[in-house]
């Protein structure tokens, strides 16, 4: 269902009056109304079907075959007692259990795995279908559910709710999209009604479709009740999470960076943001970049301060490929970039680039004297064919598997040097600690 059409506004405002009507509505205003509430009616209907209680929040069912979404936060005080098993129960009381697959606690997104029902084995579970957080226009009418203040309170959570018992729903709008409050990088703004207990729940459109996590709520006076700023984490970036999640064995899935890549704070005047400094021997100068570029875009969302490109970057898991459109000079160029976690790095000491023979691999342009390269014997222009085993087509595909590894981890280094190749071990360093 689409937005509401701005002539149909005034009676969302209130009881339009014809002369001589005596208070009467306007019959296709009100019908409109009407449908609006008819809708919304359904929505809530099939949606709370997938809701899920937790101890501390809420959740939701987003595949038939039982994985879960809910927020990290909604569930750190099981982590934090090393318990992977989650106490639950559907809309009617239900008792479920679940598993928790991964967690993103930067992104505060968590997935979950229903344990199946001995009693009902291999029967599909009601589910929501992720929409498109791009699609979201401010102005759009939204719904969430959740348990404000109630069962799901970790102070009060009840084993075995009423049959009748169900999650409450609110119906408002988006304030505003890609707004940036703490690590909720590129959020959604509601002024949807959600309180302490609807963390984790769903953020819905009036077709059913969920485009976002609700989770952070702005209060004043440490009151913890809403003041009508919400935020949702997007579908957009749970998305990009879900495979990293599924097999993080429950465990943390980590955000990905651009080391060594620094821009001006806003673009000003001119098109696109300006790198200010690009440091030696880091990630963001193997991705090509050149200090004096102005950087338009990644993966096509316009950049126009650094808040905006690091809310960006910050959707993606760490070891995810984007595409960062920058201007040099007169030219429009698109640089492929790894994104690697933020921390302390393993320092192999070298820089690459992608070799333009058949078989590609890394053809290595500089080494740090001193560096755990240059201590192995690895040379200029050796192309490295393999790290680790793994086969290397490209240099940023020799970074990102440098990122799986910590300090001085020993890993081998297949090359090919003067037609021969020829396999290095090196001790890897950390960085200033070569």
């Amino acid at each position: 269902m689409t937005p509401i059409h701005h002539r149909y506004l005034s009676a969302l405002l209130g009881v339009c009056l014809l002369p001589g009507a005596r208070g009467w509505a306007v019959p296709s205003e009100l019908d409109h109304l009407r449908d609006l509430e008819q809708q919304a009616m359904r929505v809530i209907e099939v949606s709370k079907r997938a809701f899920v209680f937790l101890e501390g929040g809420s959740g939701f069912i987003i595949s038939p075959d039982g994985h879960m979404l809910t927020n990290a936060h909604v569930i750190a005080d099981a982590l934090s007692a090393k318990r992977l098993l989650i106490r639950g129960h559907l809309a009617g009381g239900k008792p479920v259990t679940a598993d928790i697959l991964g967690t993103d606690p930067e992104g505060d997104v968590a997935l979950l795995k229903l344990r199946p029902d001995p009693k009902e084995p291999g029967v599909p579970l009601v589910h929501l279908e992720l929409g498109d957080s791009e699609a979201v226009r401010g102005g759009q009418r939204v719904v969430a559910l959740g348990d404000p203040f109630l069962i799901a309170s970790a102070n009060i959570f009840i084993e075995r709710p009423p049959p009748d018992y169900e999650p409450s729903a609110s119906l408002g709008i988006v304030s505003a999209v890609h707004r940036n409050s703490d690590t909720y990088t590129d959020a959604i703004q509601v002024d949807v009604a959600v309180n302490r207990g609807n963390s984790g729940g769903p953020l819905l459109t009036l077709d059913g479709k969920v485009v976002g996590i609700n989770g952070k709520i702005e209060t004043r006076f440490d009151t913890g009740v809403n003041t009508g700023v919400g935020y949702a984490i997007p579908t957009r970036q749970i998305q990009r999470f879900l495979e990293p999640l599924k097999k993080a064995n429950g465990g943390r899935v980590r955000h990905g960076v651009v080391p060594g890549l620094e821009s001006e704070e806003r673009a000003g005047d001119k098109e696109g943001l300006a790198i200010q400094r690009v440091k030696a021997n880091s990630s963001a100068q193997m991705a090509g970049f050149k200090e004096g570029d102005r950087i338009l875009s990644v993966d096509d969302l316009p950049v126009r301060s650094r808040r905006r490109l690091e809310g960006i970057l910050g959707t993606y898991p760490a070891g995810s490929m984007v595409t960062v459109k920058v201007l040099r000079g007169s030219d429009t160029l698109e640089l492929k970039v790894g994104l690697v976690e933020a921390g302390p790095l393993p320092f192999l000491g070298l820089t690459a680039t992608t070799d333009e023979g058949p078989d590609g691999g890394a053809r290595i342009l500089s080494i740090v004297p001193g560096s755990p390269a240059a201590r192995a014997g690895i040379q200029i222009n050796d192309i490295v064919v393999e790290f680790n085993k793994v086969k290397i087509l490209s240099h940023i595909e020799l970074e990102l598997q440098l990122q799986t590894c910590r300090m001085g981890d020993l890993v081998s280094v297949s090359i090919i040097r003067d037609g021969k190749t020829q396999e290095i071990e090196v001790r890897l360093g950390g960085r200033g600690n070569s």
